[in-house]
Formats: C-alpha cells, structure tokens, sequence
C-alpha cells in the first residue's frame, strides 16, 4: 500500500509540478509539499504527500536496516533473522538498531536540501536496482521452487511481463529525475 502511494505522488508530482516549478526552486520537502498541494488542494494534497513520504521513509528503513544487519552478520558470522527471537540473534537485532539509530542521526544533522539530495539519489539506485531484484526473484520462482508452485505457462509470462513494465517504468522514472536535477 505504501510503496502504491509513494507510486501515485511521484506520477502525480511530475504531471503537476513540471509545469509551474523547476527543480532549482524546489530544494526542501516543504516547498515540494506547497508546489505538489497548490495543484490538489492542501488538505488532500498534503495528506496524500505526507502519505507517500512516510511510505517511502517506513520502506527504506526496514529495507536498508535489515540489508545492513543481514551484510554485517554475513561477513561477522552471527545469527541473522527476523524470524528468530532478540535471544537467538542478539548481533542481528543490535546492528539493525544501530542502522535505524545512525539513520534516524542522519536526519537530525542534514539540512532539508541535502535530504532532498539523498531521497533523489537513493530513490534512482533503488529504481536503477530493481531489475536485479525482480530478475533474480523471477529466475528464482522459474527454477528454485517446488514443482507445484513454479512459476510456467502463462502465469510465467503474466509475472515475466509486469516485471519487465515495472522496471521500465522505474528505469523511466530514473532517467526523468536525473535529467530534471540537473
């Protein structure tokens, strides 16, 4: 739900904010809230913005957290899992706390333009990443799977096709924000 919502404002924020506003004006979330509201109205268009920011915020902390404790305990060799207790991975759990701490620090030190810069920029690795991801998961569910939930046939085609439109649509989106940041 969250990562449709973040989808929806990115689309949205494009169509709108394009016309009336260069990237150079826009430097904070705040005048990119005003400019994306100005269009939708301000209560719709803050909630629906405030939406898709904490989506986006909620998915990449887990996301990010979890990868860095799960690479960390990979190269130390601890217990790594979320489906284990604090008691059985207490490595695991302490450097994904530490990973939310020093992003959470991260947030109270940068200014408001250089937040911007980072969303911008892990936003494009993330979009730039997803072919990798689904490929390998799509690659994984073709041949590593059990036989009666394989991905084959024309399921195989369906989940090969929206795969191949979500990560042209990232990529699109990727080469848009790039071009418009510059």
């Amino acid at each position: 739900l969250t990562q449709g919502i973040m989808c929806a404002v990115i689309v949205a924020a494009a169509a709108t904010l394009k016309s009336d506003y260069s990237a150079s004006k826009l430097t904070s979330i705040g005048e990119i809230s005003d400019a994306f509201t100005a269009e939708i109205g301000v209560t719709a268009g803050r909630t629906v913005f405030g939406l898709g920011i904490m989506g986006a915020a909620m998915v990449a902390m887990v996301v990010l957290s979890c990868a860095a404790a799960w690479g960390l305990g990979e190269v130390a060799g601890y217990p790594k899992s979320l489906d284990m207790s604090i008691h059985d991975a207490p490595s695991f759990y302490a450097a994904l706390g530490g990973c939310v701490l020093m992003a959470n620090v991260a947030v109270l030190v940068c200014s408001d333009s250089d937040l911007v810069s980072i969303s911008i920029g892990v936003t494009v690795i993330d979009a730039l990443l997803l072919l990798p991801v689904l490929g390998f998961l799509f690659l994984l569910a073709r041949g590593a799977l059990p036989e009666d939930v394989r991905l084959k046939g024309a399921k195989m085609w369906v989940y090969g096709g929206i795969f191949a439109m979500t990560v042209g649509l990232a990529w699109g989106c990727a080469v848009l924000s790039l071009a418009n940041s510059a």
